[in-house]
């Protein structure tokens, strides 16, 4: 089982969205190009790793992921501010999406009869009034951006090494459960076999 490439790629994804999740929240306002390099930056080792992987376990899946990362880290690394609009854009039509689909769901709360109904159409017209004037304001924008950013580098780093250390124990423990049924010493010998005559007196 290829368990130390594995948790390797993992290691060093975590390390890198918590580096970068520390710096995004150091410097929001003035680390948004810098975001975009190490977004490209980010890409760009991802390919290297899922190009070795790809080569180690000849996994086409792996070779088109680590195609595609490459191509997106070198087109972003060349137009770093294409990268920061497109932010913009994405953050809009995600809050029109999500302030509408929280209007339907108010409604049909209220034709159940919940009491309650309207903090939800407020919630959902707010958010809708947000991802329009979000374009408008494309800086604080960015800023909101950069938090936000932060935040789910940062939970995404903790779960990339907490996920390596359960696979390192998983292993571990498997491993020394295996050895044991069968039987096993640790050094790839099995249990010994005493080879005998058996004699009848009769």
């Amino acid at each position: 089982m290829a368990v130390r490439p594995i948790n390797l790629f993992l290691v060093l994804q975590g390390v890198f969205a918590l580096i970068a999740s520390i710096l995004l929240i150091v410097w929001p306002g003035h680390s948004a190009v810098v975001f975009s390099y190490l977004v490209g930056t980010w890409l760009l080792v991802d390919a290297v790793l899922a190009l070795v992987a790809s080569v180690r376990r000849k996994s086409g899946l792996a070779l088109g992921h680590a195609l595609l990362s490459g191509l997106l880290g070198i087109l972003i690394l060349a137009a770093p501010t294409a990268l920061l609009g497109f932010l913009v854009v994405v953050m809009s039509v995600v809050a029109v999406l999500f302030g509408t689909g929280v209007i339907l769901v108010s409604v049909l709360m209220r034709s159940l009869g919940v009491r309650s109904w309207w903090l939800g159409l407020v919630l959902g017209i707010a958010a809708v009034i947000a991802g329009f004037v979000m374009p408008i304001f494309p800086a604080d924008t960015i800023t909101v951006g950069m938090y936000l950013a932060a935040f789910l580098l940062g939970v995404y780093g903790v779960f990339s090494l907490m996920l390596a250390r359960r696979i390192t124990t998983t292993f571990r423990a498997f491993r020394t459960q295996d050895g044991r049924a069968g039987g096993w010493n640790g050094r790839g010998e099995g249990p010994q076999v005493i080879e005998g005559e058996i004699v009848d007196d009769d």
